[in-house]
């Protein structure tokens, strides 16, 4: 028997749950219909920096998406690959980044996109329980709301 906090929780969580039909496609095209591919920062008409990282997105012809940040110090992590990626009913981007060549667990990602194209994040964790940084659209850690990035032209 499913209490009242169970039927409040699938009520509330349950079409967070359930990713959409661009599901089986590819990341490149889910990536691609949710307007994600480019390169996205807070303000694009400053250069990279550690208030304005850029984050690139590219399609590659396997169907994958890489994945490249820019935060102008000349050190920026390699590129990742995003394996996998879907369209919640209520528009949240949801991703999978692996980074399999450096034996590190995959990361997931979720974003939201505002009526004005705008993006922000709402949750990053790694898949493996190991570290969580974004929560319910807040930095782990300040308590902080993610900036809204813009896909710069």
């Amino acid at each position: 028997m499913v209490g009242r906090a169970g039927v409040l929780a699938l009520v509330c969580f349950g079409p967070w749950l359930e990713p959409t039909a661009a599901s089986a496609q590819g990341a490149a095209a889910v990536a691609a219909e949710w307007g994600l591919l480019g390169s996205w920062t807070v303000a694009c008409d400053r250069p990279p920096g550690p208030g304005n990282v850029y984050s690139r997105y590219g399609a590659g012809p396997d169907g994958d998406i890489s994945a490249k940040v820019d935060d102008g110090s000349g050190t920026s992590p390699p590129p990742t690959v995003i394996v996998k990626a879907s369209i919640r009913p209520d528009g949240v981007l949801t991703m999978t980044m692996s980074y399999a060549p450096f034996r590190l667990p995959d990361d997931e990602v979720w974003f939201i996109k505002g009526r004005d194209g705008r993006r922000r994040m709402l949750l990053g964790r790694s898949t493996a329980g190991v570290r969580t940084w974004v929560a319910e659209g807040k930095v782990i850690g300040t308590g902080r709301e993610t900036p809204w990035e813009t896909r710069c032209r």
